[in-house]
């Protein structure tokens, strides 16, 4: 992508080079540009540091190409960029231009930890010790087999998928370590399969283990809170979740989703512990605020959590064809920052989120960004 892609007055190429639809393109907001610049940040954006004014080329190469500094001071700088992108002695930068390389600095400014292998005792607070040694036994016959096998007509096994769940499993484990010890201040876990739909006993829905059920009951149980929250804004409920957590009144869940829809289920809570919020098809985001402000708030609040777990599914997203809701990337954005609102004042800021759904990659990778945006308190 270069600079010139970007000239928003020749659509069928800005079309091209964001892989959107030509009609998106001819009436593309700044705001919605923003977004999916953010998420087109995985191709590096080609800019000669020569069509730019000298005094902003020299700070745009102190900023992209200095030494690496602490995290938090490298995130300082790219708040500092922000407002440097708008005044200049040589006037603002494009808008364009200083968006993704805002949101590059950003990128560079976050802590990538590697997803180690989930223990079995980890594993097994949330799943029965039985459904576990199955599952593992059916995975590693899959994988001496070398050829895929479906477990339900939603939920295909491959060779490595046992691998894949234990580092899922694993990479939720070790964010809440990290995030309780103090060592990152809130964490998002790009993993996949998703886990929300496992059930204590059951594979099902493209799911394994339940990535999120376990890393709550690993900071009750293993590191000793006393309560945590889940939060669910996948489009399709979290029927596995509910069935481990709901009658544990350490834990907290609300989530919203569409109904009905796979897994036909949440319409009526199983625990006093559980918010369920159904909502038909077509419901857009305006409504699932009011919602969100009218049912969860008011019960995070009261129950105080001391850490907060997200299910992060986006195929609510207009976008996305597993749904029929109406989400936006705003919506995201204001989801997440209720979320950090009650973290920051019950939990000392602490969110793991885990990804969930989300197949229309482009909204997704869109999602996702405005979501991280939050969590790292842009």
């Amino acid at each position: 992508m270069t600079q010139d892609d970007l000239d928003r007055s020749d659509p069928a190429r800005l079309a091209e080079a964001l892989s959107i639809h030509p009609a998106t393109a001819e009436k593309i907001s700044d705001q919605e540009l923003g977004a999916i610049l953010e998420h087109q940040l995985a191709t590096p954006l080609e800019i000669d540091l020569g069509e730019i004014p000298k005094s902003q080329a020299r700070t745009l190469g102190e900023l992209l190409t200095g030494p690496t500094p602490p995290p938090i001071d490298l995130l300082e700088r790219a708040k500092s960029f922000a407002k440097f992108c708008k005044s200049t002695p040589d006037g603002p930068l494009p808008a364009p231009i200083a968006t993704v390389l805002y949101f590059a600095l950003i990128a560079k400014a976050a802590i990538t930890l590697d997803q180690p292998i989930s223990a079995l005792s980890d594993v097994e607070l949330a799943h029965g010790s039985r459904y576990v040694a199955e599952l593992k036994h059916f995975l590693e016959a899959v994988r001496a087999s070398g050829e895929p096998r479906a477990i339900d007509p939603d939920t295909t096994a491959c060779p490595d998928t046992w691998q894949a769940v234990l580092r899922a499993a694993g990479a939720a484990v070790a964010a809440t370590d990290a995030v309780i010890d103090g060592d990152i201040d809130s964490a998002f876990c790009a993993v996949r399969p998703p886990g929300h739909h496992a059930t204590r006993d059951q594979a099902m829905g493209f799911c394994f283990f339940n990535n999120v059920a376990i890393a709550a009951r690993h900071a009750l149980d293993v590191r000793g809170l006393q309560r945590v929250a889940i939060v669910d804004f996948d489009v399709h409920h979290g029927n596995g979740t509910e069935d481990i957590i709901a009658g544990d009144e350490r834990v907290l869940m609300v989530s919203i989703f569409q109904h009905p829809l796979y897994p036909y289920s949440g319409a009526i809570p199983k625990g006093t512990n559980m918010v369920n919020v159904p909502v038909p098809p077509y419901t857009r985001g305006p409504e699932v605020r009011d919602m969100i402000e009218a049912m969860w708030m008011p019960r995070l609040e009261a129950f105080r959590p001391e850490m907060i777990f997200v299910s992060a599914g986006f195929d609510a997203h207009r976008d996305d064809e597993l749904g029929q809701l109406g989400l936006v990337e705003a919506d995201y954005e204001w989801i997440t920052r209720r979320i950090k609102d009650v973290a920051d004042r019950h939990a000392k800021g602490r969110i793991v989120s885990c990804l969930e759904g989300g197949y229309a990659l482009g909204a997704l990778g869109r999602s996702v960004a405005v979501h991280l945006r939050v969590l790292a308190g842009m």
